[in-house]
């Protein structure tokens, strides 16, 4: 496994986003504002590291015996 392997794997390791909505939801009790913005803002960063995992792994993720 190459280190540009790694670097996709950490890139997808952002879309575990789940228990930071959970924290939100109970930092944000009586401001129900900040607590939508904080969900969307957590859904947006995941949606953006699938985006970006994916497109890394595409470009670079082939078998490290097949160089370019």
């Amino acid at each position: 496994m190459a280190i540009r392997h790694l670097l996709g794997i950490g890139l997808l390791g952002g879309i575990g986003f789940t228990m930071s909505i959970f924290i939100s939801n109970l930092s944000f009790i009586d401001l129900p504002q900040l607590s939508e913005l904080a969900k969307a803002s957590l859904l947006f960063a995941s949606l953006l590291a699938g985006l970006l995992g994916y497109a890394w792994l595409f470009l670079f993720g082939q078998p490290a015996n097949q160089e370019r």
